[in-house]
């Protein structure tokens, strides 16, 4: 009987080493799974970064952005002459496409003004339409973002009260 009983005694030992054994196994396999998917991460942060690093240095290219800078400068910003017609033009097919009434157009007054610290030729021609408030809002962006790369929209006025309002607003545009 004391035969059995060590022989059960060393099968509990041998299954309690086992069993530690096991048990030792799944943690360092669940710290080694830790340990790669840590990895894989930093290899992921390593290459954004790497990519941004590239792009900043593209982007902020001492050379290419002086030669940037020096083929904008080559253009006149500003076109010689007063584009009225075209100016006109493009303001008549915004009343359709915006549902506003132009009412009153009064002629270009030339003047000055300086910009950058070079002084630049400005003709003002002011404006007066009437329509929806969200349709006038939209005209004067359709004004403002339109082709002409020297225009302002300036002394903007609106009165009025649910769908009748009135704008009243200056284009300036400036010339070289």
């Amino acid at each position: 009987m004391i035969e059995l009983l060590r022989q059960n005694i060393r099968l509990a030992a041998l299954i309690a080493v086992v069993l530690l054994l096991l048990v030792v196994v799944i943690v360092l396999l669940l710290q080694w799974q830790s340990a790669e998917d840590n990895r894989v991460e930093v290899e992921d942060e390593w290459n954004r970064a790497d990519a941004n690093l590239f792009n900043t240095r593209v982007q902020y290219d001492l050379n290419t952005l002086q030669a940037e800078e020096d083929r904008l400068s080559a253009k006149p910003r500003f076109p010689a002459e007063l584009p009225i017609v075209e100016l006109m033009l493009y303001v008549a097919r915004g009343e359709d496409l915006y549902r506003v009434s132009i009412t009153e157009v009064a002629p270009a007054a030339a003047g000055s003004e300086a910009i950058g610290g070079k002084t630049y030729r400005a003709y003002k021609t002011q404006v007066t339409v009437t329509g929806t408030l969200t349709n006038i809002i939209s005209f004067l962006k359709y004004v403002e973002r339109g082709p002409f790369n020297s225009i302002r929209i300036e002394d903007v006025s609106l009165s009025g009260s649910g769908g009748s309002w009135r704008g009243k607003f200056t284009i300036v545009i400036f010339t070289e």
